[in-house]
């Protein structure tokens, strides 16, 4: 996971090899997984996949509160 500053944005980037790309499903009331990408869809100002030959990378960009935090 690489974590950036940039412009006024926090950038969250991750790789790896599925070539399966995060899709937002639905968790029922007791399931303990399955919400992480909600999650951020909801914070996030952009949320992209980047498929190569060789990886994915996800990528997301958190813009600060309008009281200047994250």
């Amino acid at each position: 996971m690489i974590l950036e500053w940039k412009e006024g944005r926090l950038r969250l980037e991750v790789h790896d090899t599925s070539p399966v790309s995060p899709s937002l499903n639905e968790a029922a009331g007791d399931q303990e997984c399955g919400r992480g990408l909600h999650l951020i869809a909801f914070i996030a100002a952009d949320l992209v996949t980047v498929h190569t030959a060789a990886d994915k990378t996800v990528w997301c960009e958190v813009m600060p509160t309008a009281e200047g935090a994250l």
